[in-house]
């Protein structure tokens, strides 16, 4: 039902504003963890009350919730990635995170699609939509320490800047001291450099 769908996408902006306020008070990893909870409880309880036609109202509750859930979701999670992600590996590491998030988009749709046109039952598809989050749910419990990554990224853009920073060193050294040997056409210069 397309009112349904509007309910869901008007959904998300609540659901964003409440990412944002998760995020300021615990950190983007719970707030992420928060919303695929909802994600999944909402999806299994989708299966367990949609019984058939005549419920509107469920299913704009269920929509709504889904939009919430979709909205502080996708909030929190790229906030994640942006901050763990080390400085001047942006461009590469964020294509990674939006090529792995594509590269399997399909795959619960498809689920649903394959039990439903082999007449399965489609509460049994809605929730093989929900194992999906539930997988989400357990990887992000081991994730491991959000502020250590935040650190280890951090310490990793340290230890970048001052590699790069001696490696210019080194680089205007040379340029230097070459330039002072081709002036000079000393042989003495020229075994300094050798």
């Amino acid at each position: 039902n397309g009112i349904a769908i509007l309910v869901m996408f008007i959904g998300t902006v609540p659901g964003a504003l409440l990412s944002k306020y998760c995020t300021n008070r615990l950190n983007p990893l719970w707030s992420a963890k928060i919303a695929v909870t909802i994600m999944t409880v909402n999806t299994a309880l989708a299966a367990v009350l949609l019984t058939g036609p005549g419920q509107q109202i469920r299913t704009y509750i269920i929509g709504g919730i889904w939009g919430v859930g979709t909205g502080w979701k996708y909030t929190a999670e790229r906030c994640i990635v942006c901050q763990v992600i080390p400085k001047g590996q942006d461009a590469e590491l964020m294509g990674y995170y939006l090529f792995c998030g594509q590269i399997l988009l399909w795959l619960p749709s498809l689920i649903f699609t394959i039990l439903n046109e082999n007449g399965v039952n489609m509460r049994i598809g809605i929730a093989s939509v929900g194992a999906f989050f539930l997988i989400a749910l357990v990887a992000y419990f081991i994730m491991g320490n959000y502020k250590e990554a935040i650190r280890v990224a951090a310490e990793g853009n340290e230890a970048d800047d001052v590699e790069a920073a001696d490696s210019q060193s080194e680089a205007s050294d040379t340029k230097v001291n070459g330039s002072a040997c081709e002036e000079e056409g000393s042989t003495t210069c020229r075994d300094d450099n050798a």
